[in-house]
């Protein structure tokens, strides 16, 4: 992630290896994403991350880290 004037760019990759299947990454996070069409469509495959789940995870973790924060800035 680079800050320049309270803008934040985060860096990712996308290498899509077939017409189903990608690879998702970043320069800064050690690691890499498989993902695939999701195993409900023509051939779908089974047992990989899909766009459906990425999207899930980036609003249940959006959830989560405002509930944290308030949490911890509360008086209580």
């Amino acid at each position: 992630m680079i800050s320049i004037n309270n803008l934040y760019y985060y860096e990712v990759n996308l290498l899509w290896n077939s017409a189903i299947h990608g690879t998702l990454s970043s320069p800064i996070i050690p690691g890499k994403i498989e993902a695939a069409m999701p195993p409900e469509f023509p051939k779908g495959i089974k047992k990989r991350w899909t766009s459906e789940h990425l999207f899930i995870v980036a609003v249940s973790s959006g959830l989560m880290s405002a509930f944290l924060l308030v949490a911890e800035n509360s008086n209580s």
